[in-house]
């Protein structure tokens, strides 16, 4: 695309950027950096963010209080708010960047990574409760979707599916997603920061800074991805698994293991008994015929069940309760 000369001379240097709704032309003396991009892609983020804010999230928090488990949604609407905040503080402080107001360690991702992230983590755990309860359609039932979140989020969809519980997930998971582009955006600081024309003690404390902030967000990336797992396979568990365990689900409650998919029987077991072990993360749970008993992690001790023959280890263990002892096979 064409620059008209009247911008400035050629000693200035021009770029145009657009991301969706938002665009401009840079005409500056200075370098321009991909801090630019960036910025364009930040300020785009928001406004995505500004939408759901609106659509979603505050007709959320006026009809949440009239379903079941209030306060996994109510919890949601309030991180997701914080997010929202977090994100116009790291706009400004990119536009400063690149208007030469601010340097890199400046950057709100970067100087203030650790309240940052916290608050992701926040986000992160509502979400992942919402997800655990099948959440995304009874918001969907709750709020009527507007067309333009429509349009907006169903394109993110990986099946491009335009049912409202699919607009509702992209919306809500999209902050998580983003994640990953803030990786890349500190790995240009830092390549920016190695052009810098400063005195080496300056440039090597600022890397330090980048690459102790690309750490932490690297981290919270690969434990947004082990968490979502973790929710959808409860999800999962909770919608094929009937209404014995029904009264089991809570919001923060996750799926380990199960005897149904990972071998686990009772030793000496009735011929026509039945027996169904789920392991959560903070009960184990032993199901014979239409009876429950549900025993508390803390009052649970394992142990081995030794071969006195050979002395060596067998795959039986004991699971002390306080309800009884049960003796079980791998």
């Amino acid at each position: 695309m064409d620059i008209p000369s009247i911008l400035g001379s050629e000693s200035t240097q021009k770029q145009i950027f657009s991301s969706r709704h938002i665009s401009g032309c840079l005409n500056t003396i200075y370098p321009t950096s991909s801090a630019v991009k960036d910025l364009a892609v930040e300020q785009t983020f928001l406004e995505e963010m500004l939408l759901v804010q609106k659509e979603l999230i505050k007709p959320l928090q006026k009809k949440g209080a009239h379903v079941q488990e209030t306060n996994v949604y109510n919890v949601l609407c309030v991180c997701y708010s914080e997010i929202l905040s977090f994100t116009c503080l790291n706009v400004q402080s990119l536009r400063e960047y690149t208007d030469r107001r601010g340097s890199e360690s400046s950057i709100v991702m970067i100087n203030h990574a650790d309240e940052y992230i916290h608050t992701y983590k926040n986000y992160l755990n509502a979400v992942c409760d919402v997800i655990a309860l099948s959440g995304f359609i009874h918001i969907a039932h709750l709020v009527d979707v507007p067309q333009k979140m429509f349009s907006f989020f169903h394109e993110h969809s990986k099946k491009n599916k335009k049912s409202q519980e699919a607009v509702v997930s992209c919306a809500l998971l999209h902050p998580l997603k983003r994640l990953e582009s803030y990786k890349s955006t500190i790995q240009s600081l830092i390549h920016s920061n190695d052009k810098k024309q400063q005195s080496l003690e300056d440039k090597q404390t600022a890397k330090r800074q980048l690459q102790d902030a690309l750490v932490k967000w690297d981290q919270l990336w690969d434990e947004q991805k082990q968490k979502r797992n973790e929710a959808d396979t409860t999800r999962h568990f909770w919608e094929s698994s009937g209404r014995i365990v029904e009264l089991l689900r809570s919001p923060e409650r996750r799926l380990i293991r199960e005897s149904r998919s990972h071998s686990l029987s009772l030793v000496n077991s009735g011929r026509f008994s039945t027996h169904w072990f789920v392991l959560f993360t903070d009960v184990f749970v032993h199901v014979s015929g239409g009876t429950q008993n549900v025993h508390p992690l803390t009052t649970v001790w394992v142990d081995v069940i030794q071969d006195t023959d050979t002395v060596q280890v067998c795959s039986s263990y004991l699971l002390i309760c306080g309800l009884g002892n049960i003796a079980v096979n791998n």
